[in-house]
């Protein structure tokens, strides 16, 4: 129940959001990794782990991004609508971490 709380009101050290954050990209969970990531930048956006969290985030959502318009240009072209519907989601993560969005 202590843990639970206070992860609610976010008094755990960066380190801890970092590593959870981690984890969630490795079970593929982007929207908890972001979450996460804000977490950390909100109790120390200097630390140096969190910046080389935000790189991670970001690389993993532009590789992401890519495969979907791949797959969008491929052999096989998958529904138009979802991939511009997934590609947005995915600005809009890297638009929250606070990066500019490339267009083309």
């Amino acid at each position: 129940m202590l843990i639970k709380m206070t992860g609610r009101f976010n008094i755990y050290p960066a380190g801890f959001y970092v590593k959870r954050a981690l984890s969630a990209v490795s079970a593929d969970d982007l929207d908890a990794a972001i979450n996460y990531y804000h977490r950390a930048a909100a109790k120390d956006f200097g630390n140096e782990k969190v910046m080389v969290l935000r790189e991670i985030l970001a690389s993993e959502i532009r590789h992401r991004k890519k495969l979907i318009l791949d797959r969008q240009s491929g052999e096989k072209p998958v529904q138009d609508e979802e991939c511009q519907k997934a590609v947005k989601l995915l600005d809009d993560f890297l638009a929250r971490m606070g990066y500019q969005i490339e267009k083309g």
